[in-house]
């Protein structure tokens, strides 16, 4: 993980974070590869390269409180964008989010992040209205989930 973040650009990190991350502390590398159970869940996509197995892409959301929406966040490697990574992990947070009774996910997206946004969009969220507490240059998407507890098998 702390090759995978630190191998981004810092455009990349910077949109990933909201801010800039040189360095991935050892605080942050423990939030990353230790997701607390069904309130923060997190993927990853694992490829081959020279020298071993290498990560191209992680996707994670965390619930609220209230367990009815979550936040998630996703970034592909910057050399392995447009291979159809990023919606397979958007496709995986769906469906194991309404599985978990998740009815609501939220992308808190820089606006500057054009690419990002394009791609919620594509997924399905939408601008919500202003949110008081989100920063002034970051805007929040939110999408249904439909609910896969009670899915039946034919």
């Amino acid at each position: 993980m702390q090759n995978f973040l630190q191998g981004l650009g810092a455009e990349s990190r910077r949109h990933r974070f909201h801010g800039a991350v040189n360095v991935c502390s050892s605080g942050l590398l423990r939030l990353m590869t230790c997701p607390a159970g069904s309130r923060h869940v997190a993927w990853v996509v694992v490829g081959t390269a020279l020298g071993g197995p290498r990560l191209l892409g992680e996707a994670r959301f965390v619930r609220n409180a209230g367990g009815d929406e979550a936040e998630m966040a996703l970034v592909v490697a910057d050399d392995c964008r447009g291979q159809g990574i990023a919606d397979r992990l958007m496709q995986t947070l769906v469906a194991a989010a309404g599985a978990r009774g998740v009815q609501w996910l939220r992308a808190e997206v820089e606006s500057s992040n054009q690419r990002m946004r394009a791609f919620v969009h594509r997924h399905g969220f939408a601008e919500a209205d202003a949110v008081v507490d989100s920063e002034p240059s970051v805007l929040t998407l939110l999408r249904p989930v439909p609910d896969l507890r009670r899915r039946r098998l034919h």
